[in-house]
């Protein structure tokens, strides 16, 4: 493990309102990192406090604005005194802190995304909406672009994964959150059409996600690889459970995931990135 410090940061707003577990996400990562920092937009209730926690409440922009996501990153990724640097959004929960020892302080490092799905055993896979990996490790500054990116120039390498658990929150509270960002992203003309918002009204129904997403499937992971406050509290996080699902790694797994990768959808997908990022990536 690197000798130099190392921090993480994030922003939040209506946590209670999308059901984000930002307690949890407080407490476990006062623990393990060097600082924790931390943006609200506007005044927000703070369910945990440590010395290591720093806040700081900012006027956030328009909630329409692309750069609602970026603005308070960035500003929190300023409020950190450390050397190394991850990005994670408050109900992201990384496995273990990356060994750094070594690595190119130039560049910023990918962590793997676990997208859970209905309860706290099961991950979503097979959908280009669902991210593969992330650049989120960095020295120093770096500016936030799209979401949950951290600009480059980057390395193919991945240090680590973190566990999503964006679908695993209150299925209302889920409904919510993702019908205010599909509706955004029609308003920016990424998405051409409106027609996944008919599964969103009301509560979200986790027994549709082939509909939701054609081409998706479900593993069943691994609990001893998460982090030990989710599998503590995962009565929070347990709103459907699946049967049959094949197990990770196991044969059924290996070949799904080989299939998608191999798919033209999935094969446009990386090309579409890889161009994106090809004049910062080493």
């Amino acid at each position: 493990m690197s000798d130099l410090s190392v921090g993480v940061y994030s922003f939040v707003s209506e946590w209670k309102k999308f059901d984000y577990p930002l307690d949890l996400w407080l407490k476990y990562n006062s623990e393990i990192f060097d600082e924790v920092a931390l943006i609200t937009y506007g005044k927000v209730e703070i369910p945990y406090k440590a010395k290591n926690i720093i806040i700081e409440e900012v006027e956030p922009p328009k909630k329409d604005d692309f750069n609602f996501y970026r603005f308070g990153k960035k500003k929190a990724q300023d409020l950190l005194n450390t050397d190394w640097k991850i990005l994670l959004d408050t109900d992201e929960f990384i496995r273990e802190i990356p060994n750094l020892k070594n690595l190119n302080k130039k560049l910023t490092y990918r962590l793997r995304y676990r997208n859970l799905y209905g309860n706290l055993y099961t991950e979503i896979k097979g959908n280009k909406e669902f991210a593969y990996t992330s650049p989120r490790v960095h020295f120093g500054k770096r500016n936030i672009i799209g979401d949950g990116a951290v600009d480059g120039p980057y390395s193919i390498k991945i240090v680590g994964e973190f566990y999503h658990t964006n679908a695993v929150r209150n299925p209302t509270a889920l409904s919510l959150k993702w019908k205010e960002q599909i509706q955004r992203e029609i308003n920016e003309k990424y998405f051409g059409t409106a027609k996944r918002l008919k599964y969103l009204e009301g509560t979200f129904d986790y027994s549709k996600y082939e509909e939701y997403w054609p081409g998706s499937y479900l593993i069943e992971i691994d609990k001893q690889k998460m982090p030990k406050i989710l599998i503590e509290n995962s009565s929070r996080f347990s709103w459907y459970k699946f049967e049959n699902i094949p197990k990770e790694n196991s044969l059924k797994d290996i070949l799904k995931t080989l299939s998608y990768n191999f798919s033209y959808s999935h094969i446009k997908y990386v090309i579409n990135r890889a161009f994106m990022y090809m004049k910062k990536s080493y």
